[in-house]
């Protein structure tokens, strides 16, 4: 950086800038590795984990077991149309 800038205050402003970003960059990859936690900004596993439970409930539930029939415009039933 030294052959970068003539003043020396540059040379330490660019240097700040430049660990300070890559600390930041640290600090993300640490919370990027283990999403599952405590904090804030985890994400919430139990949740998911019940709201996939309810989506697999409602296809083991009996009204999605009905199989839609094909009816024409005109109303006639597709066995009629044949």
């Amino acid at each position: 950086i030294c052959q970068w800038v003539l003043a020396p205050w540059w040379a330490f402003a660019l240097s700040f800038v430049q660990v300070f970003i890559l600390w930041c960059l640290n600090f993300i990859a640490v919370e990027i590795e283990n999403p599952f936690g405590m904090d804030a900004n985890d994400i919430d596993a139990a949740s998911m984990q019940e709201e996939m439970n309810r989506h697999l409930m409602l296809l083991l539930s009996p009204q999605t077991s009905k199989i839609p029939r094909l009816v024409s415009k005109n109303g006639e039933d597709e066995r009629e149309l044949t």
